[in-house]
């Protein structure tokens, strides 16, 4: 099958790209859903871990989950208790296969298989030398890891995508040993990555100059968020980027006296008259990226400004290259590629979402094809 670019696939990623062919793809960007942070609906699911001529026999469970705000401590002014809804999950009674929503496993190391098995066909796909970077946050033992309180996400079709907390007794038993700790789930999954093959370039941090205020009063507020880059292989297409550099009366005489930092070059190294000369480009950029959340009308939750997308695809899509986003959402990563003049491919599992994602691109594939044209 040969994949079609600037379109948006309708499906579970793991299952849309065993259809992809080999190395087709120059860079991945995208941000899996978190584990145990919303629900988006009954009919949003995916099979994992089956044999495939397996005729499956389906037994039902179901965990209660309820919104709330941060942890499940008693500390909010809500208590945390709104509209009760269930966590469905299916198990193969042949083949041990389990049918559910990527994020609503019962175990977190469960979650970090599943999620490392959609990278396994997406190490498939890239190419050698592709890059993959990964937003995903982190979740607390005892809660769903919600960011705060928000109002009504509830979407046309009526899926709600606000976050969704574990009862207390819910989370205990799902997260026995862990309560009230943060589970490290980003880690335990670049881990995994790693032991599956990946090279783990970077850890970013996305540093949000704004964040939603959160009810808990024995721990801090987090500001951030983790973006890990990947790459197939130890040789792979990157294209450096800078930062603006600034001097201090103290940092000039370091470096006129011997001092070393990157985006500087000396002249008469260690004499009074060294004379400093800036890199007009700046320095190497840096691991801590402040960008601000931005608010958006779009009905979902989950959507990350153009800015955090921005400088991956520029460092890691060669020009006229294709990006992919197998958790395409409202199709950010989608905008930001046509807006390098490069190509996109959208995986999506729910169709409200692929719509919407759709009629957002559509101005820019056009603007695409215009360029295309005039060329």
């Amino acid at each position: 099958m040969k994949v079609e670019t600037n379109k948006v696939y309708l499906g579970d990623a793991l299952h849309v790209l065993r259809t992809f062919p080999d190395s087709c793809i120059d860079c991945v960007m995208t941000s899996p859903p978190y584990w145990n942070v919303r629900n988006y609906g009954d009919d949003v699911v995916s099979i994992f871990d089956e044999t495939l001529k397996c005729e499956h026999d389906w037994v039902y469970s179901e965990r209660w989950l309820h919104r709330g705000t941060t942890d499940s401590e008693i500390n909010s002014d809500d208590k945390g208790i709104l509209n009760d809804v269930k966590a469905k999950t299916f198990l193969c009674s042949k083949c041990k296969a389990w049918k559910g929503q990527l994020g609503l496993e019962s175990d977190f190391n469960l979650f970090v298989k599943h999620l490392c098995d959609i990278f396994d066909q997406i190490k498939r796909v890239l190419k050698p030398i592709g890059t993959c970077w990964v937003n995903l946050g982190d979740t607390y033992g005892g809660s769903g890891g919600d960011r705060g309180k928000v109002g009504d996400t509830r979407t046309s079709s009526g899926i709600d995508t606000r976050p969704l907390s574990m009862s207390t007794k819910g989370n205990i038993e799902n997260t026995k040993g862990y309560e009230k700790c943060l589970l490290n789930i980003p880690h335990r999954f670049a881990i995994e990555m790693t032991n599956r093959g990946w090279v783990h370039r970077n850890t970013i941090i996305w540093h949000k100059g704004s964040v939603m205020p959160e009810s808990v009063k024995d721990r801090f507020t987090e500001d951030y968020e983790y973006l890990f880059f990947f790459t197939k292989n130890k040789k792979y297409y990157f294209k450096q980027q800078f930062e603006p550099i600034t001097f201090s009366a103290i940092e000039r005489s370091r470096y006129s006296f011997g001092g070393n930092r990157d985006g500087v070059d000396r002249v008469m190294i260690g004499q009074p008259e060294g004379k400093i000369e800036v890199n007009p480009s700046g320095r190497n950029k840096r691991c801590v990226w402040l960008i601000n959340n931005k608010g958006t009308d779009l009905p979902h939750y989950a959507v990350y400004p153009e800015e955090l997308p921005k400088t991956p695809i520029l460092a890691g899509c060669p020009e006229n290259g294709v990006v992919l986003d197998p958790f395409f959402g409202t199709g950010t990563t989608g905008i930001v590629a046509l807006k390098q003049n490069k190509q996109f491919v959208g995986i999506e599992i729910n169709p409200e979402y692929a719509k919407l994602a759709e009629n957002r691109l559509k101005g820019w594939k056009s603007q695409t094809r215009l360029i295309e044209d005039g060329d």
